[in-house]
């Protein structure tokens, strides 16, 4: 098996299992699913999965309760309605155990609308080639929060997303977008983080059911509601880190924030969400016809998932 574990989090949402479980069943890795539904979930496990039933645990303390258990050197995260491609986590796999200077490892990402109707598009950030941030913990702060990429579905050393969980379950973050700031921060502490300009893997977009829609983004939520979270967290990571590292990080993504917010096309998005995306987007992949070289080269993955999604797994 692979020198990882793959960890799924879940809650009140067994028809995702379904779909997630026939996926990654093919993963040669261990995978534990933690689920803080009141009702245990009753699916058939094949040898490579792992259920942990924790009907009182939130969202972070799950997690840091399935990392527990991990024996592995190194962990990846997945939510349970997205699917992260087994190539991408073998090759992040491999890449970590070539690079110790490395923490981190991601790619990039495609999604696919709730009502599946065959197609993967791009989303997030694209960028032109493999993104290598690796110097001390300032400049690699500086860096990754200056051009802030999505980290929380990536793959880590085991003892970086440890440690991030342990800070966000003793801080109580009320704004959960602290979540993503303080798993980044601590990647960027421990070593450096590579971004592959390779599909990673495909997530499931539902604009009615996104925490950026809950948790208003730190740069305009109010300043009397992120006192106590930047409270817990500037003390919390200083006391991993050392003075004024939290200082860095908290200016140079709030910085980044401002910037992105200001643009004419996100001021669009807000007001003309899904017409806006139909415009912007770039499909991958489009059932059995492959749109561009991203999606031939992840051709059979593509085909795979569409199968699982397209029979209602």
């Amino acid at each position: 098996m692979n020198d990882f574990t793959l960890i799924v989090p879940t809650h009140n949402r067994h028809h995702y299992l379904k779909r997630s479980i026939e996926y990654f069943k093919e993963l040669n890795a261990r995978v534990i699913y933690c689920d803080s539904s009141q009702v245990k979930y009753s699916g058939v496990l094949p040898s490579n999965i792992e259920y942990l039933h924790t009907p009182n645990l939130n969202f972070a303390e799950k997690i840091l309760n399935a990392i527990s258990v991990v024996n592995t050197s190194k962990i990846a995260l997945c939510a349970d309605d997205d699917f992260i491609l087994l190539e991408s986590l073998s090759k992040g796999d491999e890449f970590l155990k070539n690079h110790f200077e490395y923490s981190t490892v991601v790619g990039q990402y495609a999604g696919f609308k709730k009502d599946f109707d065959g197609i993967f598009f791009e989303m997030y950030k694209w960028y032109d080639s493999d993104k290598n941030i690796n110097g001390d913990a300032i400049n690699n702060a500086k860096t990754f929060f200056s051009d802030y990429h999505q980290i929380l579905w990536s793959m880590y050393r085991k003892e970086v997303i440890k440690s991030a969980f342990e800070v966000i379950v003793k801080s109580e973050f009320k704004n959960e977008n602290f979540i993503e700031l303080t798993i980044g921060a601590c990647a960027c502490l421990k070593g450096g983080i590579k971004i592959f300009n390779d599909l990673w893997g495909v997530r499931e977009v539902n604009d009615d059911d996104h925490w950026a829609v809950l948790h208003l983004p730190l740069s305009i939520a109010p300043k009397k509601m992120l006192i106590e979270d930047s409270s817990h967290f500037k003390k919390s990571m200083d006391a991993i880190a050392f003075d004024g590292y939290s200082d860095i990080v908290l200016d140079t993504y709030l910085k980044n924030q401002l910037k992105h917010s200001s643009s004419i096309i996100r001021k669009l998005k807000n007001i003309f969400p899904n017409s806006i995306k139909k415009i912007i987007k770039k499909n991958l992949y489009k059932k059995n016809e492959i749109i561009n070289p991203i999606g031939n080269k992840n051709r059979s993955q593509l085909e795979k998932i569409s199968h699982i999604l397209l029979n209602h797994f």
